[in-house]
């Protein structure tokens, strides 16, 4: 169990809750819409009452996969040595 707070330090925490509470409450509006948007087949079109499984074929059309460089690095390079612990 905690012990007592002093009557400024109470206040400060409380006043630091509202914030967060008070910040939450402003962004949540514009959070749901931004995912709503970002949802929806097309980014920034309205969004219909299709089914998550019909949007399927348009999100897998706008994944790109990642396009990583041949490269080979050699590990003696940096430090390692082959003596089974190193």
């Amino acid at each position: 169990m905690k012990g007592k707070r002093e009557p400024d330090q109470a206040r400060r925490e409380f006043l630091k809750r509202v914030g967060v509470v008070a910040g939450g409450v402003a962004i949540a509006p514009n959070l749901v819409t931004a995912c709503a948007r970002l949802a929806s087949p097309v980014a920034g079109a309205p969004i219909s009452s299709t089914s998550g499984w019909a949007m399927v074929h348009g999100i897998l059309a706008r994944i790109v996969p990642p396009v990583f460089p041949a490269r080979d690095f050699d590990i003696r390079n940096y430090g390692a040595v082959g003596d089974g612990s190193t």
